[in-house]
């Protein structure tokens, strides 16, 4: 090891409080949100990659499943708190929902809403 070098890995985000914002939860309360109208909210404890992956769960064969809906996209995340939109045309049905944000490298967080 060569002195004045750290040898630690770099520092994985942490992200807490995810949420929607006021304006998506208002364009929820309508049986078709459009997908642009979904806003979310979290902190990130670094700045790093996360991946976003919008779900609606489905019943298959008299089961419960989540079907994705949109992505897996990659946002890149500032450390702190910030808001981030979800991208395209596409209407949302009425149904359950999951919106899911996974650090490269560490944990998952989700978010379950209903639409309509």
């Amino acid at each position: 090891m060569t002195p004045g070098v750290s040898a630690s890995p770099p520092h994985v985000p942490v992200i807490g409080s995810l949420r929607l914002t006021h304006a998506a939860r208002a364009a929820t309360a309508h049986r078709r949100a459009r997908l642009s109208q979904l806003a979310f909210a979290f902190d990130a404890s670094a700045a790093g990659r996360l991946r976003l992956t919008l779900a609606r769960l489905v019943r298959v064969n008299g089961r419960a499943r989540w079907q994705t809906v949109a992505g897996p996209s990659t946002i890149l995340a500032r450390r702190g708190g910030q808001t981030h939109r979800m991208r395209g045309t596409r209407t949302l049905a009425a149904g359950r929902y999951r919106l899911q944000l996974t650090v490269a490298g560490g944990s998952t967080r989700s978010l379950k809403f209903s639409v309509g």
